[in-house]
């Protein structure tokens, strides 16, 4: 399951099954939402990203598969038509939208572990010398 900030909220908890999808997302377009939808259904989580009101991002996490784009959407639309399940909306920074945005599309290059295991400024440094290789 995804762990995202709050940020503003201005739906929580609202049941999925009496969403109309068409309405939201026009809805959102027309406000220039910038934020995300958060669905969550007993067997997966979906989520919208939204940047000036434009749908920027999807992704699906279903067990350990993750599913984005066109299919994390017809994913959610299967999870709406078969019940369950909850949607909150959340209003966040543009910044931190597109932050989050590449942190779930983007490449991992080190796996979770307890932070205080981490050497955070030789962490830093590593990826600096990569980077600098690469270049």
């Amino acid at each position: 399951m995804f762990l995202l900030p709050k940020g503003n909220p201005l739906y929580e908890n609202v049941a999925a099954a009496k969403v109309k999808l068409p309405e939201i997302l026009d809805k959102l377009k027309n406000g220039g939402f910038t934020g995300y939808l958060n669905f969550v259904f007993p067997s997966s989580n979906v989520i919208l990203f939204f940047e000036g009101g434009k749908l920027i991002s999807t992704m699906c996490e279903q067990g350990n598969t993750r599913l984005s784009g066109f299919e994390a959407l017809a994913a959610l639309c299967s999870h709406i038509f078969a019940g369950g399940g909850s949607l909150s909306v959340y209003r966040l920074s543009r910044d931190l939208v597109m932050g989050l945005h590449a942190l779930l599309h983007g490449e991992v290059l080190y796996k979770g572990q307890e932070l205080k295991l981490i050497d955070v400024k030789g962490l830093l440094e590593k990826m600096r010398r990569n980077s600098s290789t690469a270049a």
